[in-house]
């Protein structure tokens, strides 16, 4: 299951992505000479009139090779990627990651408009020393409206519950066949979210039931729920990629091939929707760090039609091909750190735990 999940969500990031450059190259007239899901030796291949396409061996990447796109190939000849001007070029370039961001747009909208899995506001705990147990508020209870506003999930509850730290409250909660009226006033905390930042917050303390509802919108709603959903995710990889660079987070936090693999294995266990989620929010990383201005990725190739728009002429051949082989070595370090990462977090997950000094001095 592990393995066909990981091909799935590797396979379709792959294919839209290199599909970007594929149809942009062939509008601006440019050679398509070989479309490549995965990279290696191929394992598949056909020919259709110019383009030969192919899955290969490994399949953690994917290419299009474009006629002249490499500066000893170039013949000066009209179907040539360089024979385009820097706009085409970098319309072409930045097609890939623009179809990574269209994909998980896709995916969210069909989510959307067949049902969102959401949390019901089914009080699964209720915490000691907190506002909800001295209230009276029980498990099993489910919360309704908060302020008069009803409330139709755990996040949409939890979300205005959050911001009223320090304001009472008004929770309707049904418990069988009665309704129940509760006055509370979040506990006010703080605590640090994922990037290491210090927020205040409201707390009533209750935990959700594990009890999943389905949320459904009409077609314009889903379309401006899945755009929100795209810009927030986008929002937050720029936010981890900020405090990759600037230390707030630690790179052991990074993941790579081998830690997706696993997580698309569990989200497959989760069903099919889970594991779009999934793909829609790794998609949306690789448009990301696709368009960093390091040579070798979206990013690097846009910077340098950039410099070539201002100047007029290309940046010196020999200084991209210096440029392209130190960001290559720079990522193939990046790759081995990320795995090397991947390996010590499944390691600890498979490893019972070790004794204690403590743990024999019990027995």
């Amino acid at each position: 299951m592990q393995i066909i999940a990981a091909l799935f969500v590797f396979g379709i990031l792959i294919l839209f992505h290199e599909l970007g450059h594929f149809f942009a190259a062939k509008k601006m007239g440019v050679q398509v000479e070989r479309f490549s899901i995965g990279l290696g030796p191929p394992i598949i291949k056909f020919k259709r009139a110019e383009t030969e396409y192919t899955i290969s061996a490994i399949p953690f990447g994917g290419y299009v090779k474009m006629a002249g796109e490499n500066f000893e190939e170039r013949k000066g000849e009209e179907g040539e990627f360089t024979s385009k001007t820097p706009l085409q070029r970098t319309t072409i370039v930045l097609a890939g990651p623009g179809m990574s961001f269209i994909l998980p747009l896709l995916i969210f909208y069909f989510i959307f408009i067949t049902g969102f899995p959401t949390l019901t506001t089914k009080v699964g705990e209720v915490m000691e020393n907190y506002p909800a147990k001295e209230t009276g508020i029980k498990k099993g209870d489910i919360i309704i409206s908060i302020n008069n506003r009803d409330v139709e999930d755990w996040e949409e509850m939890s979300e205005i519950i959050r911001k009223s730290y320090g304001r009472r409250v008004t929770l309707k909660v049904k418990r069988g066949s009665e309704i129940l009226t509760f006055h509370i006033t979040p506990k006010l905390e703080r605590v640090k979210d994922i990037f290491g930042e210090e927020q205040k917050i409201g707390l009533i303390g209750v935990r959700p039931a594990s009890e999943f509802g389905r949320k459904k919108f009409d077609p314009f709603t889903a379309l401006i729920k899945s755009t929100q959903q795209l810009g927030k995710i986008t929002y937050m990889t720029l936010k981890a990629l900020y405090g990759l660079f600037t230390g707030k987070i630690s790179p052991k936090e990074m993941g790579g091939p081998l830690l997706i693999a696993g997580m698309a294995g569990e989200q497959a266990k989760a069903g099919l929707r889970s594991l779009l989620i999934f793909t829609a929010i790794i998609s949306v990383n690789l448009g990301v760090i696709n368009l960093i201005p390091l040579p070798v990725l979206d990013g690097g190739h846009i910077l340098f039609l950039l410099l070539e728009g201002i100047r007029g002429k290309p940046v010196n051949e020999k200084v991209q091909k210096i440029a392209q082989q130190v960001a290559i070595f720079l990522l193939i370090g990046i790759m081995f750190f990320v795995t090397y990462n991947d390996l010590i977090k499944i390691t600890r997950k498979t490893l019972p735990p070790r004794e204690t000094k403590e743990h024999h001095e019990e027995k």
